[in-house]
């Protein structure tokens, strides 16, 4: 006989630790809202980040949570979300076959990715050899882009912090310093994030990148002093947003109102 989500030894542990439970704690009602249409003001890492948050902590929620969050990994390549996502559906419910990953595909993901990282890396000794900033700029970029997305974080970090000497413009500086604004906050590492967004804020850009860069800034920071704890700061930064924030569309190749707060 299947034991009930919330009756799972995963959620008793968590319960057992003083954890907050959604639905399986007695102040809390059974939530109402459709879990599909919630998380499609979602993309990326964000959207997997939410999922997983969801499973993890509302019974009710939690394998459909894991039912959209499981096949999103695999369709990303993202081996590390996939691994995790599995091993917590098995952990809730072991009866299911959800819950057993599958191994060939991540052993043919896993060989894919290392031969792209490869490619990267020799298209980027190329450009160094031939002395071109720009190319030299964009090849840091993509190594940065696809180790990010292969969730090789602190290899991303290096990556973006090696292209400041190849950066010719403002927005250039710009739009590599606000990608590492999101690997650090993907890091959890919001003290660094609020570093990078002050770099930004003092920018000199033109007025139509200020007018887009900005409210990227006081979003971002909003959201780095809230992890933080300085609720003060967090609602000053959150008041300072532009309504833009949610329109603008992506700035460095990134869509700050899906994928990383909305």
């Amino acid at each position: 006989m299947a034991v009930a989500v919330e009756d799972s030894p995963w959620f008793r542990e968590r319960r057992a630790k003083g954890e907050i439970i959604g639905a399986a704690d007695s102040r809390l009602d059974t939530p109402k809202f459709d879990l599909e249409s919630y998380i499609s003001n979602y993309e990326g890492r964000t959207r997997l980040h939410r999922l997983l948050h969801i499973a993890q902590h509302c019974p009710p929620l939690s394998l459909e949570a894991l039912h959209l969050a499981i096949p999103e990994a695999k369709n990303d390549m993202n081996t590390t979300a996939y691994n995790l996502l599995v091993t917590l559906y098995h952990a809730i419910n072991p009866e299911s076959q959800h819950g057993v990953p599958d191994v060939e595909w991540i052993e043919r993901v896993n060989k894919s990715m290392e031969r792209e990282s490869d490619r990267l890396e020799s298209e980027l000794r190329g450009y160094k050899n031939n002395l071109i900033k720009e190319s030299i700029r964009m090849g840091h970029e993509d190594l940065a882009t696809h180790q990010y997305h292969n969730s090789q974080l602190e290899a991303a970090g290096k990556s973006l912090s090696k292209m400041r000497e190849y950066c010719t413009t403002p927005m250039n500086i710009a739009s590599m310093t606000l990608k590492q604004v999101v690997v650090a906050i993907a890091q959890s590492l919001y003290h660094q994030a609020l570093t990078y967004l002050q770099k930004v804020r003092v920018m000199s850009l033109k007025p139509d990148d200020k007018a887009r860069v900005d409210p990227i800034v006081e979003a971002c920071s909003g959201l780095a002093h809230l992890c933080c704890g300085q609720y003060k700061e967090a609602a000053a930064a959150f008041c300072a947003v532009d309504p833009s924030f949610m329109s603008n569309g992506p700035v460095a190749g990134i869509n700050f109102a899906k994928e990383v707060l909305t």
